[in-house]
């Protein structure tokens, strides 16, 4: 007799990620591409943090994924739905420096403090961390 996973949780997605993984090691082929389509389709459909959460985890330098661990990832996630972010703002303003700010400011566009807004991981400083945070309106604030 086995366990039942319920198709919902976290454990099913685990399960059908590693199947996924494993499989695209292998040679392709007609069959291989057909059980990847129906993997897949049993994953449910990301949110929008577990979407941007999997651009950066693209985007990052081998190095910098070490740094963007599993809590760092649910804080992105956590930081986007609290400012009703779908996405990273395009950037603005000073790109690298970023313009100095109190954590305690409020954003005009969602009305949530500084400091409650994402990290940008596309910025990395010392240790392959994010230093600045990226608000509703695009621009980059060092805290």
């Amino acid at each position: 007799m086995g366990t039942q996973i319920d198709k919902g949780s976290d454990a099913w997605r685990k399960l059908i990620d590693e199947d996924l993984a494993w499989l695209l090691k292998q040679p392709r082929t007609l069959e291989r591409d057909h059980i990847e389509v129906m993997l897949k389709a049993e994953l449910p459909p990301l949110t929008c943090g577990e979407r941007v959460v999997a651009k950066v985890v693209a985007s990052l330098p081998p190095a910098a994924l070490e740094a963007f661990g599993k809590f760092d990832q649910w804080a992105l996630m956590k930081a986007l739905d609290r400012c009703d972010l779908e996405d990273y703002p395009d950037p603005r303003g000073d790109l690298v420096n970023g313009v100095r700010a109190s954590g305690a400011v409020v954003c005009p566009l969602c009305h949530k403090e500084y400091r409650e807004h994402p990290l940008d991981w596309r910025m990395l400083g010392y240790n392959q961390r994010p230093y600045l945070n990226i608000v509703c309106s695009g621009h980059r604030v060092k805290l």
